[in-house]
C-alpha cells in the first residue's frame, strides 16, 4: 500500500487541458464514418420495459427527436421492427449476443438490417 501511494504521490497529472475552443464550429462528429449531431449516444441498456409500459419504444422516440443515435439491446422488450418504424431519424445499431445456433444468427441480422439499423456490436464478454 504504501508503494502504490508512493508511486500516486509521484503522477504528475495535468490539471488544464490548452485547447483552443474557437477551432470548434459545432459538436458534430463521425461515428464509424457517419456523420452524428454530437458525440453523445444512447447505449443499449436490457429491458426497458421494468421501467416504462413504452419500453424502448419511448427511448427511442426521445433519441429520434434530436436525431441521436440509439443502440437496443438484444435483451430489449421491443422488438427491432418497431424501433426502426418508431426511429426513423436516428442512427441506429444493435447489440447482440451471438447465439450457438447459425440459423437464430442470421434471422436476427437480416431482421435488424431490414429494421433500418446500420451497425451491429458485437457483445463478448459471456
Amino acid at each position: 500500500l504504501k508503494d502504490a501511494e508512493a508511486r500516486y504521490d509521484d503522477l504528475k497529472l495535468k490539471t488544464k487541458a490548452e485547447v483552443d475552443a474557437d477551432k470548434f464550429e459545432g459538436l458534430q462528429t463521425e461515428l464509424l464514418g457517419i456523420k452524428i449531431p454530437s458525440p453523445i449516444c444512447i447505449t443499449s441498456t436490457s429491458f426497458h420495459g421494468l421501467a416504462h409500459f413504452e419500453a424502448e419504444t419511448a427511448t427511442c422516440r426521445a433519441a429520434n427527436t434530436s436525431s441521436t443515435p440509439f443502440m437496443l439491446s438484444n435483451w430489449a422488450n421491443t422488438p427491432v421492427e418497431v424501433i426502426g418504424k418508431e426511429c426513423p431519424n436516428s442512427l441506429k445499431m444493435f447489440q447482440i449476443y451471438m447465439s450457438k445456433v447459425p440459423e437464430v444468427n442470421e434471422d436476427l441480422w437480416r431482421r435488424v438490417r431490414e429494421s433500418g439499423f446500420k451497425i451491429m456490436l458485437l457483445t463478448t464478454d459471456t
